[in-house]
């Protein structure tokens, strides 16, 4: 209560007894008589911050995300050092979509509860930095409460778990080690440790960590999905399946826990052949998904035609002679992790993964007043600017130590599907492959994988995501017409399962690769692979994956009417080099 607000003794009571029923209606979600209480203390005291609060967590639980923003804010500026008003806002801005605010909402958390000596509070706000993605500022955050905490066996968790979503796997692993004793305390422990196995094609290993995680925390559904995820079901008895449904059902009121579930389940349904009841589940987790996306169809459809206008002939070179970089595009889950698989395998060849590096570098490309950069901006670069940017990009990529070893690195971070004209500007002597799958299957393949990011929301419906495939023809059609010949190859993921060879030795020949049979043997690659493809690269070449959408064909039919069900942009001109 505010200081100077003075209240007789009686009206006091009253109001600390009303403020006790309208908690405990809220925690019974009788939002109803929660209302009804918070106007009484309102005719008592108007404005109170714990009043505001309450009325956004409100708001929060009946998906008004908006309205609870808010009130989350009128009740921080009325009381600044509540840190659980804090951590409401930044969790409805993270709902919302909103992560950068989120992210600064967490790290302002982080202060306040320092100041307050919350130890607890602060990890707590260094996980949620790491669920939104923001691994770099939890690792400082957390180096931070580790030096002051150096015997807190969960703070290193925490810390691993921060490099791991880096992809800084070397870390990682220097963090665990130590850690494997109290495995049996920390589920988290088998957790990071599996998930580093099965990026490594240690398949047995991971299953055993997830295993024991699954034991250590049998509610918790985390390690449960993560064994799903990499193993293949036969049995329409198996535990596992029974356990998801327990799961399923016990999530009614978490709507998050059940869309990672329905997930799961329609990817054990799908493998035991019950394409209806696997088609009921993912639709249910990407409708869960949609309630939560801040995906603008039309905004995201007009920034690919805005990409179109941008680059335009003739397009301005750096000038830059460095080919070193092999740039791998698909749409998702379109075969460009298996194509960087049997490049990767060569001796010659060192993978990046999804690193994201040229997107980062160009967005980082500033004129001298410092504003950031556009699309218009970008259409204005000179040959000197475009310089800065490949010469960034080579520098975090491909430095003295990996350039004395490799010939060539891959890159296939599938948001440079966008950034073609941009690399070739750059990176003129850069080499691009792009992996095509049939669009059914690719589509198909999208809506049953939980993708995440918010840049792949547009695969949670089907329609929509019938339309944004059409606009990525759109803009893989431009680029077609804007590359001079020889900078980028076209291969289908299909014509590489059917003819594994003759498809790598055109892959090996256009990056002036000289034939290796190791690239044959791409699943015994020992590397990490952080892709929703990781248990399918780990085996040799297999066909069941093509018209896999003729299964599903009759639920398909909102995407069919967008798409057809031939596949002539495939067909013509297949094999393409540009």
């Amino acid at each position: 209560m505010p200081s100077s607000i003075h209240l007789s003794t009686t009206k006091k009571r009253k109001l600390d007894l009303l403020i006790s029923q309208a908690n405990q209606t809220f925690a019974a979600s009788n939002f109803t008589a929660c209302e009804r209480l918070c106007r009484k203390i309102d005719r008592l005291v108007y404005g109170l911050p714990n009043v505001l609060n309450l009325r956004g967590s409100m708001a929060a639980s009946q998906g008004k995300l908006e309205r609870a923003r808010s009130l989350f804010e009128q009740a921080i500026r009325a009381a600044p050092e509540q840190a659980d008003f804090v951590s409401n806002l930044a969790r409805v801005c993270a709902l919302s979509g909103q992560v950068r605010k989120a992210a600064e909402l967490y790290q302002c958390l982080f202060s306040l509860a320092a100041r307050h000596g919350d130890q607890q509070r602060q990890k707590d706000a260094c996980d949620a930095l790491i669920d939104l993605g923001a691994g770099k500022q939890a690792v400082q955050l957390l180096k931070i409460l580790c030096e002051q905490y150096p015997d807190d066996t969960e703070l290193r968790i925490s810390l691993a778990s921060a490099y791991s979503s880096l992809s800084e796997y070397d870390e990682t692993h220097q963090l665990l080690e130590p850690l494997l004793p109290y495995a049996d305390a920390y589920s988290a422990i088998h957790v990071l440790m599996g998930d580093l196995e099965a990026q490594e094609g240690r398949m047995q290993e991971a299953e055993r960590h997830f295993r024991q995680a699954q034991m250590l925390e049998p509610d918790d559904a985390s390690a449960l999905i993560r064994v799903v995820s990499i193993r293949k079901y036969r049995d329409p008895e198996d535990t596992d399946l029974r356990a998801l449904q327990r799961l399923y059902r016990e999530a009614a009121n978490n709507p998050e826990a059940r869309e990672n579930i329905c997930f799961a389940l329609g990817k054990v349904l799908d493998d035991l052949g019950d394409c209806d009841q696997a088609f009921r589940y993912l639709a249910e987790g990407n409708t869960l998904r949609r309630q939560r996306s801040p995906y603008l169809e039309n905004l995201e459809l007009e920034h690919i035609d805005h990409l179109i206008r941008a680059y335009q002939p003739p397009l301005e070179s750096s000038g830059l002679s460095n080919d070193a970089p092999i740039f791998i595009i698909s749409m998702p889950r379109s075969g460009s992790t298996l194509t960087e698989q049997i490049l990767a395998s060569h001796p010659d060849v060192d993978s990046r993964g999804e690193c994201n590096a040229f997107e980062c570098v160009a967005i980082a490309a500033q004129h001298s007043d410092k504003k950031p950069l556009t699309l218009d901006r970008i259409s204005r670069f000179t040959s000197a600017q475009w310089a800065q940017v490949g010469q960034d990009y080579l520098n975090h990529v491909y430095d003295e130590e990996a350039a004395s070893q490799y010939r060539r690195i891959t890159d296939k971070s599938l948001t440079n599907t966008r950034m073609i004209g941009a690399i070739h500007c750059a990176l003129p002597k850069a080499k691009i492959i792009h992996v095509r799958r049939h669009p059914l299957d690719t589509c198909l393949s999208i809506f049953k994988q939980n993708l995440e990011g918010d840049v792949f929301c547009y695969g949670t419906d089907l329609t929509a995501l019938g339309r944004y495939y059409q606009a990525y023809m759109r803009l893989m059609d431009h680029w077609r017409t804007l590359l001079p010949e020889g900078v980028m190859l076209e291969v289908n993921y299909e014509d590489i399962v059917q003819d594994q060879q003759g498809q790598t030795h055109r892959m090996l020949e256009f990056c002036g690769l000289d034939w290796n049979d190791a690239c044959l043997q791409f699943h015994k690659r020992r590397s990490q692979v952080n892709t929703a493809s990781v248990a399918q690269v780990r085996r040799p070449m297999y066909k069941d994956s093509i018209a896999a959408w003729q299964r599903y064909e009759k639920h398909l039919q909102p995407l069919i009417d967008v798409l057809g069900t031939d596949n002539p942009w495939i067909s013509e001109g297949r094999g393409r080099q540009v």
